[in-house]
């Protein structure tokens, strides 16, 4: 009798899964038929560029987030790296009283090795010096994306030092700006993304952009290779 009521309970749960997979499959599939959009279909317009000669970024793992800025040129280390990218005069229409993480979707601009790259913007209109913390001038911005279930989870992640002198703190003066280079990927799934900046007492986030990821960023991290053995990030 326990053995026929076992039997009865396989099946019961066969028959229920069967329902489910017809409500979740339409929106995988759905999912991959954005998947597989070729990349030719964004148009990039990079004048003097021909289109066939850009680049894309094209990563299976999870990066090290590398959004790197300094305060002022006088500001001293203290043993901390000390980053290159200085404050700017906000020169862009934002009406907004806040601090404001800002992503550039119809400008499209190239390094020196045709990779194709957007501008983030990290906009002070507080009134007032927001200080930050940092570790070797990298903010705490970081990079999400919409996964097939819809959840928004990070394709890059912050990495720890073991160093203390890696952690400080960076300010941004009112009516000032820092901008970052925001890649492009050349993946096979097409979603949403935004960036995320952790604060001391919260976090807030840039506007929501299309883009193109692969499965494996949302997965596992890539393996990092320390430069010597005294790499605080090792």
């Amino acid at each position: 009798m326990f053995e026929k009521v076992i039997i009865y309970l396989k099946v019961l749960r066969f028959v229920l899964i069967i329902p489910l997979l017809l409500l979740i499959l339409p929106g995988i599939f759905k999912q991959f038929e954005k998947s597989f959009i070729a990349k030719k279909h964004i148009v990039v317009n990079i004048p003097k560029v021909n289109k066939n000669e850009l680049k894309f970024r094209d990563f299976e793992k999870m990066q090290a987030a590398n959004m790197n800025a300094y305060g002022k040129t006088d500001d001293k280390s203290n043993g901390w790296f000390v980053s290159s990218n200085l404050p700017q005069k906000n020169h862009l229409e934002n009406s907004d009283s806040s601090l404001k993480l800002f992503l550039e979707e119809e400008v499209f601009e190239i390094d020196k090795d045709n990779y194709v790259y957007q501008n983030l913007y990290l906009i002070n209109n507080t009134g007032e010096k927001i200080c930050l913390n940092a570790q070797d001038s990298r903010l705490y911005i970081k990079l999400l994306a919409k996964d097939f279930l819809g959840r928004w989870l990070p394709i890059e992640y912050i990495p720890s030092s073991w160093c203390g002198n890696s952690y400080h703190t960076v300010c941004l003066e009112d009516q000032n700006l820092w901008k970052f280079r925001s890649n492009n990927f050349k993946g096979r799934y097409r979603t949403d993304l935004k960036y995320v900046l952790l604060l001391k007492n919260g976090e807030i986030f840039s506007n929501v952009f299309s883009g193109y990821v692969n499965t494996g960023q949302f997965l596992s991290k890539e393996t990092y290779l320390p430069v010597s053995l005294m790499d605080p990030y090792n």
